[in-house]
């Protein structure tokens, strides 16, 4: 029994030490401006707002995105990254995607307002950064796609 609760901990211990050297490789200058320590879907969405240019999104979009920005941060629920990735969404310039995600935009947008958890928010989110261009994207936020899109995978 005793080698059983002794392997059982071992297990554990690894499993522990591992998923903190992966967190470990999150951070440093590749998600510079994200804390780890408070990461949450707000503060992704976030980052992907300030990412696409501003000449990626309609005219009345880049009078609101500062504000925006301020604000989804402070998204803790579902329900509320939902409606600010919808807006968001909704007023990025069609050049900005490419075009297998701009056919099916429409369709995106409809499985994204059924999402009802934070790991589906988290896919469509992946989904979302792989269907915009390079081009639409800030040199600072291509940077940080990457590990973003690992960072998803931690939103539970």
């Amino acid at each position: 029994m005793k080698n059983l609760l002794f392997t059982f901990f071992l297990f554990t211990a690894t499993i522990i030490a591992n998923a903190q050297i992966d967190l470990n490789k999150l951070g440093g200058d590749a998600i510079k401006g994200l804390d780890m320590g408070n990461l949450n879907m707000g503060s992704v969405i976030g980052e992907l707002g300030k990412g696409i240019k501003p000449t990626m999104l309609s005219d009345a979009w880049q009078n609101k995105v500062g504000d925006w920005t301020k604000n989804v941060a402070n998204i803790k629920d579902v329900p509320g990254a939902v409606k600010s990735l919808s807006g968001l969404v909704k007023n990025i310039k069609p050049e900005a995607f490419t075009s297998g995600f701009a056919a099916l935009k429409g369709d995106w947008l409809k499985n994204l307002s059924r999402i009802k958890d934070m790991t589906g928010l988290g896919n469509s989110l992946k989904t979302l950064m792989g269907g915009l261009k390079p081009e639409a994207l800030t040199s600072d936020f291509l940077k940080k796609q990457v590990n973003l899109g690992n960072a998803l995978n931690l939103l539970k």
